[in-house]
């Protein structure tokens, strides 16, 4: 068992005993409930990514330690779907099509293992013609049942705009990053320019565990040691991680895809998926500790402190030396009700809170509104002046889907920050605090159906032949004159045909010129729609998302208040029971109290000892140092050295 499924089984423990003792309290037993399904259901979202062809699915296919491959797997770039692989009972599949009607647009469908090529991949599903948004699996794998669900991606770069979009649109929802090179090529450009913003929008930067790098294709040959020393300092300047302390690994998932067929231990050793698992999986521990597992402990010390005050407060009364004392514990009490019950009957803190997310609500719409201001910019003065994009306005539509899913993995960040911080201020204005509230994000915009053409009009523009042959025919009578002028009558037949050429070449500039002209004009109106499309659902989506955050924290704050109200009604009745309790009955009564007093204080015991557990184990090892292999590394020769 895994230092996070052992310290989640003993946290689970403490919540079912302190459920059990919270039998009087049932907003307590209820916060408890939920804190043990959010234990249970906890998942870890890792987002597999990076250029195509770099061996994203197979690496997949070999975490998961399935001899048949279930990831999709060619000689071409492949993925072109979001693919999801989650813990089931059985293996299902479930394709989610944009269908572009009513309510989110979606239909499922239900695949069979074979049909998923249909459905994901760019052989057979080119273009993304069955417009698959998500594909679901969910199989019965052990290396995910406890919550890990791995996301394969298309790949990112300058050859399709739309897969580069589509990947960072699902960086919202990252716990975190596997971003996947191959040994045998450099790092490109496009490649270190997704990785930036994979890096913000998953706010991984200056966190090693956020982010782990491999390099595939590590059986194919042995002299890439330049691209692997290249490579690893490029990440170092990118991350700000030192080149020795990167969580960089090479392996080879066709080594290990061997291993886990015949058994060989040379495959295994090739394969280098120790030290990745390694690598991963200690990674992935601590990042989920981290994110999960604080929560529940959290919620577990609450609750103790909860069930325990009723129980002190009525051996504190019972064993009252004096009546100043007994007053001084009545005072207390009475001072903590007053306090419940003016936060439960005031709207001023509720309109604090309302008044402070709408707050961050109003900057992120305008952060928003700025970076796509930001971005359509770049389409007038950029991207309609690039003849690549203009020759192919589906890239050029792409790059527009790539530029606003950056924008939303902006916002998303600044949307968990900034409302981490207004719960925080909150809380430390009015002495009680809210859990804390994990966004998810908004989504990107998604232009799949988006068709240009930069076409429009194009039917009713003159021909431009007669500009190519006017053109042509003024040079050649200038260069005949001119020509002649100098030369006589053999001069001008040569300028003359100087001219000729000199005229019909300004003439197709001239025409070109009016060409792309009418491009730009055209897509102009076309990207209207797109533009005013990209507007609307970022900031309905900021708008929808910041409401959800305010119910939930409200609904929190409400829940606490009822658990606090809860502790102090239990403990004004305890004073009850203590002012009517004879002498002759405090003794037995007393050792009643000491019984239930003796488990709550070693749940309040246990509960800062997981506390403290979940710290250390999240902070545990540091950053892992980057492994070219578990037994063999790069040589300065370049060759696979043994050590």
């Amino acid at each position: 068992m895994s230092d996070f499924d052992a310290l989640r089984a003993d946290l689970l423990t403490l919540i079912s005993q302190l459920s059990d003792a919270a039998g009087d309290a049932p907003e307590t037993r209820e916060r408890l409930g939920r804190a043990a399904g959010r234990l249970r259901d906890g998942r870890l979202t890792v987002l597999v990514c990076g250029e195509f062809k770099r061996g994203k699915s197979s690496l997949i296919n070999a975490l998961l330690g399935e001899t048949e491959p279930l990831m999709p797997v060619d000689t071409v770039y492949t993925t072109n779907a979001i693919i999801t692989a989650s813990y089931g009972e059985r293996l299902h599949i479930v394709a989610h099509l944009d269908t572009g009607g009513d309510g989110d647009g979606l239909t499922r469908r239900e695949l069979t293992r074979s049909e998923l090529v249909r459905f994901a991949a760019e052989t057979e599903n080119a273009g993304n013609k069955q417009r698959t948004r998500l594909v679901e699996i969910t199989l019965p794998n052990p290396r995910l049942a406890s919550g890990l669900t791995f996301v394969d991606t298309p790949g990112v770069g300058g050859a399709l705009e739309a897969h580069t979009a589509t990947t960072m649109g699902y960086l919202t929802q990252a716990d975190a990053v596997l971003f996947v090179g191959d040994t045998t090529q450099i790092f490109q450009h496009s490649e270190l320019t997704f990785l930036r913003t994979a890096l913000d929008a998953a706010e991984a930067a200056g966190d090693a565990d956020a982010v782990v790098f491999v390099l595939t294709h590590r059986d194919l040959g042995s002299d890439h040691a330049e691209a692997y020393a290249n490579n690893r300092a490029k990440l170092a300047a990118l991350t700000g991680v030192p080149a020795e302390d990167l969580p960089l690994v090479v392996v080879s998932s066709t080594a290990y895809q061997n291993y886990l067929l015949d058994g060989d231990p040379e495959d295994l050793e090739m394969s280098n998926f120790p030290a990745l698992e390694s690598v991963l999986w200690g990674a992935l521990a601590r990042r989920r500790i981290r994110s999960l597992l604080g929560g529940g402990a959290g919620e577990a010390a609450d609750a103790a402190a909860a069930l325990l005050r009723p129980v002190v407060t009525e051996i504190d009364a019972l064993t009252a030396g004096t009546a100043a004392r007994l007053q001084q514990i009545r005072d207390d009490i009475q001072r903590s009700h007053r306090r419940i019950e003016e936060l439960k009957h005031s709207s001023g803190w509720r309109n604090d809170l309302a008044r402070e997310l709408d707050h961050v609500g109003a900057r992120l719409l305008d952060r928003a509104r700025d970076e796509l201001s930001d971005v359509w910019h770049r389409v007038d003065t950029d991207y309609l002046y690039d003849e690549r994009l203009l020759a192919d306005p589906q890239r050029l539509v792409g790059k527009i889907g790539e530029d606003g899913s950056a924008v939303v993995g902006v916002i998303n960040r600044r949307l968990q920050r900034d409302v981490s911080s207004a719960l925080e201020s909150f809380g430390e204005r009015h002495g009680f605090g809210i859990g804390t509230q994990r966004v998810r994000g908004i989504n990107s915009p998604a232009f799949d159906d988006v068709r240009v053409t930069g076409r429009l009009g194009a039917d009713e523009k003159p021909g431009g032949g007669m500009t190519v042959m006017r053109d042509g025919a003024f040079g050649m009578g200038a260069g005949a004159m001119i020509g002649g002028s100098i030369f006589g009558p053999p001069g001008a037949l040569i300028g003359a045909g100087i001219g000729l050429l000199a005229g019909l070449w300004r003439g197709k500039k001239v025409v070109q010129h009016q060409d792309w002209q009418a491009v730009r004009a055209s897509l102009r109106t076309e990207l209207s729609s797109v533009k005013d499309k990209q507007k609307s659902q970022v900031l309905r989506g900021i708008k929808a998302m910041m409401a959800d955050v305010k119910e939930r924290a409200l609904a929190d704050l409400e829940s606490r208040l009822r658990q606090e109200s809860e502790s102090v009604t239990a403990g004004i009745a305890a004073l009850e029971r203590a002012a009517t309790t004879t002498r002759e009955d405090a003794d037995r009564r007393l050792a009643e109290l000491g019984a239930r007093r003796a488990p709550l204080d070693r749940a309040v015991a246990d509960a800062a000892a997981l506390t403290k557990r979940v710290v250390d184990l999240a902070s545990g090892g540091g950053p892992v140092p980057s492994t070219g292999g578990s037994s063999r590394e790069p040589a300065d020769d370049g060759s696979w050295a043994d050590e």
